[in-house]
């Protein structure tokens, strides 16, 4: 059978068209699809353990904190008004690390907080007992204010520094444990390095 030219020409451009649709489908078939990555979700953050509250069912109140030391004590120096020798305290003079069993001295009203009285304050992390006389915390509980003026550890040294120590820790209200457990955790280091002058 013989073609005119023409038809020669559609022949051969359909086979052409053939071919090339012949490439394609193999070369998708060489690269099959990708499948989508899945992006992982991040690990969720545990909840964290709450703290629990040691001082739960403990007595607790508000007091205005001050503290004196030995240049500014009555006479100066470390005497207090109610030595263990005489009443049921635990010091001569005025000290203590914080410890329950080694409370540091604190003064206020005997008339509002009975003399040999263990407190214990979360904000200092020590223990404290009530073995001096206080007569501006006297007149602070006319006014309806509870005061405790606490023993800075220090001797003649260094007044201005205390000083200043002083009125760095002294606190307008803070909470206080009326009836605490002795097994509350304690921070021994003073307040004042009476050495060196130096406010911790």
């Amino acid at each position: 059978m013989k073609y005119t030219y023409q038809t020669q020409k559609i022949i051969i451009a359909g086979i052409v068209l053939i071919v090339i649709f012949i490439l394609i489908v193999a070369i998708f078939n060489s690269n099959p699809a990708v499948s989508p990555v899945s992006t992982p979700s991040p690990a969720s953050t545990p909840s964290p353990t709450p703290t629990p509250n040691i001082f739960q069912g403990f007595q607790t109140d508000k007091y205005y904190i001050t503290f004196y030391g030995w240049p500014d004590n009555s006479p100066s120096g470390n005497i207090i008004a109610y030595p263990k020798s005489r009443y049921a305290t635990k010091h001569e003079t005025a000290g203590g690390i914080g410890t329950y069993n080694d409370p540091v001295t604190f003064a206020s009203d005997p008339s509002r907080i009975t003399i040999g009285k263990i407190y214990y304050l979360p904000f200092l992390a020590k223990y404290f007992v009530m073995e001096d006389y206080c007569e501006s915390c006297r007149e602070s509980w006319r006014k309806n204010l509870r005061h405790i003026d606490v023993w800075m550890e220090s001797g003649p040294s260094f007044p201005k520094e205390l000083t200043e120590c002083q009125q760095k820790w002294t606190r307008k209200e803070e909470v206080v444990i009326i009836n605490p457990s002795p097994h509350f955790p304690v921070d021994p280091e003073p307040l004042f390095n009476k050495q060196i002058g130096q406010c911790n």
